[in-house]
């Protein structure tokens, strides 16, 4: 999986946030659905999905800035992919890779801490 670069405008490196959620996968978006939040532009598969969102971003966003979230909890701000993610509790975590998913899905409640701690 390609990591999401640094420089990318784009959030979630163009792929729809809102479908990790009503999907359950990774859907690109099209950049005649868009939205500006948090600085970056976020793609959507549909302008419904893109009206989800502008309504709460916050509930469809990545956690961590769309960081690696394996990453945070070891102290280190790494990129996630957008093909290598998990929910739990209905927030939606990005990894480097999925190694890093099990990683992190290993380690339970502990990871999850460290890695909101770190965050902040």
């Amino acid at each position: 999986h390609d990591a999401i670069a640094e420089t990318d405008e784009r959030a979630i490196g163009g792929y729809d946030a809102v479908s990790y959620h009503t999907e359950d996968r990774a859907i690109a978006g099209k950049a005649e659905f868009s939205a500006d939040y948090m600085g970056s532009t976020w793609y959507f598969s549909s302008a419904a999905n893109r009206d989800l969102f502008k309504a709460t971003p916050k509930q469809y966003a990545p956690a961590f800035g769309g960081h690696c979230a394996y990453a945070c909890s070891k102290g280190v701000a790494a990129a996630g992919s957008p093909l290598s993610f998990t929910k739990v509790s209905g927030k939606l975590y990005l990894f480097t890779e999925d190694e890093f998913k099990e990683k992190f899905a290993a380690e339970g409640s502990e990871a999850s801490e460290a890695a909101a701690s770190n965050w902040k």
